[in-house]
């Protein structure tokens, strides 16, 4: 995985489509599989977002931004990375919801409902000798379960598609003193807590009632690391 390599990938959307790599994802792929929110993110506390959460880092020492004219000393959740550089490679908001609707759209387990041929899955998700990594996902076990991790400044996210048919998403808003250790930690905490259901409501999850206590209305960072 090389985030340099993704956000060249960005740039080489935008040449060959005519239009902002951010606009031709919303358009193209995200808007017809209902997913309206997701949107490449600010770097500094200003640029957030009305229904963006706030980012919060344990450290307490400043990093340096730089913007069009000089350096900002700023926190590290805000300005320590610069977001809109990473675009593809990381830059983009979601709720966990969001991001579920997309994983549900490539993960081959419903005939019929996803945006890539299977030979594309197939070629995602297998692992050859010489590049020892899929296309994407940080792994796949060869099983069935494909899972994408992130970190930066104020976040952490683990997306996991298992092959039990079930997709799932947690994604903070802060940093911990775990760092990637959190990951390990939280799917471990998850599978043991779906193990442990009985029975599933037969509703679409993704179409709540509007009153559904468990999906909300907040974005958080999805990011690569």
């Amino acid at each position: 995985y090389s985030n340099l390599g993704y956000a060249i990938l960005g740039e080489i959307i935008k040449n060959v489509t005519g239009m902002e790599y951010e606009a031709y994802v919303q358009k193209e792929i995200l808007s017809p599989l209902g997913i309206e929110d997701m949107r490449i993110g600010g770097s500094l506390e200003k640029d957030r977002y009305d229904n963006e959460v706030k980012y919060y880092d344990l450290t307490s020492k400043s990093s340096f931004h730089l913007n069009a004219n000089d350096y900002q000393v700023v926190p590290p959740a805000y300005g320590g990375n610069n977001i809109e550089t990473l675009g593809a490679a990381g830059g983009w908001i979601a709720t966990p919801a969001d991001m579920l609707k997309l994983v549900v759209a490539i993960d081959s387990l419903t005939a019929g409902s996803n945006i890539l041929s299977s030979e594309a899955i197939k070629r995602m998700t297998g692992v050859s000798t010489s590049e020892g990594y899929p296309i994407g996902w940080a792994g796949t076990d060869g099983r069935g379960n494909w899972w994408r991790t992130g970190t930066l400044s104020g976040t952490s996210a683990l997306v996991m598609r298992q092959n039990n048919g079930i997709s799932w998403a947690v994604f903070f808003n802060s940093s911990t003193h775990m760092g990637t250790g959190l990951h390990a930690k939280i799917d471990r905490e998850v599978r043991s807590a779906l193990n442990q259901v009985e029975n599933w409501p037969e509703h679409d999850l993704f179409h709540p009632e509007e009153k559904d206590p468990f999906i909300h209305p907040y974005i958080v960072n999805l990011t690569q690391n």
